[in-house]
């Protein structure tokens, strides 16, 4: 079997995989930023509610 022919569609298949890893990195970050932001807002709300 001439596996050197493969080369070429693994590397493309870790450019693929390499594309989806960074996709879901981004997603990650901007959740952890939206919860970020929730519990600061429900910090707030607590805080309202004591007064």
């Amino acid at each position: 079997m001439e596996y050197t022919a493969l080369i070429p569609v693994l590397i493309e298949g870790m450019k693929e995989q390499q594309k989806i890893i960074e996709s879901q990195q981004q997603i990650a970050r901007e959740q952890k930023n939206e919860i970020d932001a929730l519990r600061a807002e429900i910090e707030q709300l607590k805080q309202l509610m004591v007064k």
